[in-house]
């Protein structure tokens, strides 16, 4: 194992680097949910909701993201390799 999760050649903490890959994949999977769901909102309509983002030594660990609808409250997000769109979060 690395010491302190290592670092990558421009000196950022790879911990950075995977949660960036993480947060690209969740907002892949939310893009795709939109598309194919065809949800009546505007995407104005939303704001990012810190949802399954943890701070440790080593930096953020990233899980998931979420945006919240401003409007109705409900939550669009993605965790993993699915997004869902509801009241809670789950």
């Amino acid at each position: 194992m690395v010491i302190n999760s290592g670092y990558s050649l421009a000196g950022n903490k790879m911990t950075s680097t995977m949660g960036l890959t993480t947060i690209n994949r969740c907002i892949h999977m939310i893009s795709r949910f939109i598309i194919y769901n065809n949800l009546n909102t505007k995407l104005d309509d939303f704001i990012f909701y810190e949802y399954s983002i943890k701070t440790t030594h080593w930096g953020n660990i990233i899980n998931g993201i979420a945006f919240i609808n401003t409007k109705n409250g409900k939550f669009l997000y993605s965790m993993g390799s699915q997004a869902k769109y509801s009241c809670t979060l789950s």
